[in-house]
Order: C-alpha cells, then sequence, then structure tokens
C-alpha cells in the first residue's frame, strides 16, 4: 500500500511539476536586441526585444496598476489623446490591435474603439508627441513599436521612428493621466505590462 501511495504521489508531483511548466511559459518570446546605433539610452541597449502574438492587448501602467492606456476621443484636429484611465474590463478604449509587420520588424498598435487609428509619434503637423490618429503610408515608422524587456513581466513600448518610449507625463512634483514618448531611462513610469484580451 505504501508503495502505491509513493508511486501515486510521484505521478502527482511530475503532473503538477509540468502543469507548473505550462503556466510559466510565457506569451512573450526574446528576440535578439537590435538598438539603433548611437543609441545612448543604457537602458535601450541592455533590453531585450520581445515578441508577443498578434491580437488585441490592454496595457496596464507599472506606476498606476489600475490604469490601462487608452485612446480619448478626437479633438478638433481629429487627434486622440493617449492616456491612462482607470481600467473597466471590456471598455474598448483600452484594448489596442497588436499586429507585427515582419519588414519592419515592429508592431502597430491599432485602438479597437475608434477604426483606422493607430498609436502613434512624430506625425506631421501634430507637436504633442504621441497621438491616436489615421496612419497614411507617408507617416514612415511613425507608427511602429517595438516591445522591449523591462524586467519582472514589463515591456518598453519604443518608437521604431525615434527609438523614444512610451511615458507618463511629469508635471512638477505630480504625474498626469497623459501619456508622451521620452528617453528610455527605466523610470517606473515608462514601463507596461501588456494582458492579452
Amino acid at each position: 500500500m505504501q508503495l502505491f501511495l509513493q508511486k501515486a504521489l510521484t505521478r502527482t508531483l511530475a503532473t503538477t511539476a509540468l502543469a507548473a511548466a505550462v503556466l510559466v511559459t510565457p506569451l512573450i518570446e526574446s528576440k535578439a536586441d537590435t538598438h539603433r546605433p548611437g543609441d545612448s539610452s543604457t537602458k535601450a541597449q541592455n533590453s531585450q526585444e520581445l515578441r508577443v502574438e498578434n491580437g488585441i492587448y490592454t496595457i496596464q501602467s507599472a506606476r498606476e496598476d489600475s490604469k490601462r492606456v487608452g485612446m480619448g476621443p478626437a479633438n478638433s484636429g481629429n487627434y486622440h489623446n493617449i492616456q491612462l484611465f482607470s481600467y473597466n474590463p471590456g471598455a474598448l478604449d483600452t484594448e489596442f490591435q497588436f499586429s507585427y509587420n515582419a519588414s519592419k520588424d515592429a508592431y502597430t498598435i491599432k485602438s479597437q474603439k475608434y477604426s483606422y487609428k493607430y498609436m502613434m509619434v512624430d506625425v506631421p503637423g501634430y507637436f504633442g508627441g504621441l497621438v491616436g490618429t489615421v496612419m497614411y503610408p507617408s507617416d514612415g515608422d511613425s507608427g511602429y513599436w517595438k516591445i522591449k524587456d523591462a524586467g519582472n513581466g514589463y515591456v518598453y513600448l519604443e518608437s521604431l521612428k525615434s527609438g523614444t518610449v512610451m511615458s507618463q507625463v511629469f508635471y512638477g512634483p505630480v504625474f498626469k493621466d497623459d501619456l508622451t514618448v521620452s528617453y528610455n531611462t527605466g523610470e517606473v513610469h515608462q514601463k507596461f505590462k501588456l494582458h492579452n484580451k
């Protein structure tokens, strides 16, 4: 009887270990770092590029984990502000379609709420840094993003065009819900976690 229990326990432990290994297998897959020559950011140079499956994600703030990146309503210029929203499961303004483009070796990030609106940087005629708008071929790399490892399950979203990363705006002693892009300094307000829907 004791031998039977010992074999059963061994099988249970082996099954549990296998299940645990499956649970911790990351959705995110590492790729060799492809930072640009001349990039002076140590964090950017040391961050490995990651791959995620194409799909719908929410983007959680590392600094304020109850908030997600979202695309606000359009302003008079038909641009959308990219900002942090309190998380409301199922709210389309905080859901984005990540699609990998092999020729750019980067992702587009498209709003689920506002059809044909992409997260972009340095759009001609718009001087706000990070914006949601229609992407045209003439925009070049403005709408393409690299996903870089920030440690502990967090990532940096790095602009293919500028090499800058998505960052929470800091005014004086306080952080705002607005988002922009800035050089990667490894600060918590530049880190995000992707959640597959």
